[in-house]
């Protein structure tokens, strides 16, 4: 006895779905960020990703503005950018969160001050927050005082074997759509005189913030005091900025 078989037919869409469903399971599994359909919604938009921040090019601008002793927009601009503040603390620039209030801050500015005019010039940056070491420095406040500029440059005068003439002004800021303030203090490089160094110590409260005799320079991104033969060699030699030939 013959039995014919009792065929349904099957819908294409069945099949069609059927198969889609089997070629999947098949098919190796890739990595989410790495499959076609999540590339488009994981890649940032364009207009959030940062342009290439070129800081030999900002060092060298920046080396410009000391040489004309320039204190103005443009050396903010030079240094700032949608992103913050361009991590190239060094020899020419320090950031600094909070200008100084106590005795004691007042005379580490100072050590800063001399530090910079020893070497190349440089410029302080207050209000001024690090995020992230090297690599995140952003506006941290809406507003800033005035810095004491007088203040500083007698307290130059009052320690110090030569004035050291500064300038100081407040500039504004835009940071994520929001105004902020920064305070700058642009140092002078000291010119073919002798090094300025401590005429007494600086102590506050107990402990010396500097020594009588001392000198400061800047090394790397630190202010240091001169202890050792290249910065002696430094201190008394030529002191030619060697920003000013990077291309």
């Amino acid at each position: 006895m013959k039995y014919e078989r009792n065929t349904i037919p099957i819908p294409k869409k069945v099949i069609s779905r059927g198969v889609e469903e089997a070629i999947k399971e098949m098919a190796p599994a890739l990595p989410r960020r790495a499959h076609p359909e999540n590339q488009k919604n994981d890649a940032p938009p364009v207009n959030e990703i940062p342009p290439q921040r070129n800081l030999s090019e900002a060092k060298r601008l920046l080396s410009e503005k000391l040489n004309l002793g320039a204190l103005d927009r443009s050396v903010v601009d030079t240094i700032f950018d949608h992103s913050g503040f361009l991590p190239i603390e060094g020899a020419l620039i320090d950031y600094k969160r909070d200008l100084p209030k106590s005795t004691a801050e007042y005379l580490k500015t100072i050590k800063h001050i001399q530090a910079f005019h020893n070497t190349y010039g440089g410029y302080l940056i207050f209000g001024a927050e690090e995020i992230e070491k090297d690599s995140i420095i952003i506006p941290k406040y809406c507003f800033i005082d005035e810095i004491d500029a007088k203040k500083l440059r007698d307290l130059c005068r009052e320690n110090f074997t030569s004035p050291i003439e500064i300038q100081a002004q407040k500039f504004s800021l835009k940071f994520k759509g929001e105004d902020r303030e920064v305070a700058v203090i642009q140092i002078p490089k000291r010119g073919a005189t002798e090094p300025v160094a401590c005429k007494k110590d600086g102590a506050y409260e107990g402990k010396n913030i500097f020594t009588r005799e001392s000198h400061f320079i800047r090394d790397g991104d630190n202010t240091v005091t001169v202890s050792s033969p290249p910065h002696w060699k430094l201190l008394y030699g030529n002191r030619i900025n060697p920003f000013m030939s990077i291309n």
